[in-house]
């Protein structure tokens, strides 16, 4: 869980940095949105994918789905008033072990 908001913190640092990266990255970033249903129907329906993890982000929903069986996997944003966006995806995901303490 706690990969997952550090993931999602990356992300959304990277599409909100300020002047700095409009420097380096001199394009419009255009993230895709909808209203509460588009993207999640479609997510399940193309992709077999379904929410694996989520958590509270500065008032918004973030979500990993996740489908186990193909690896692939998308990251949603919830905004309060209902518009969800899609923050990332890919393939391959792996579920990483948890870190063991020294000693074990």
């Amino acid at each position: 869980m706690r990969t997952l908001l550090v993931l999602a913190a990356l992300v959304a640092a990277f599409f909100m940095a300020a002047p700095a990266s409009a420097q380096m990255f001199p394009r419009t970033v255009r993230i895709p949105c909808s209203g509460p249903d588009a993207l999640p129907n479609m997510l399940a329906r193309d992709y077999g994918e379904t929410v694996t993890e989520q958590g509270i982000a500065d008032g918004a929903l973030v979500q990993l789905w996740h489908n186990p069986e193909t690896g692939s996997w998308t990251i949603l944003l919830v905004l309060p008033d209902g518009m969800v966006c899609a923050l990332a995806g890919g393939g391959d995901w792996m579920v990483a072990d948890p870190p063991q303490p020294d000693g074990l």
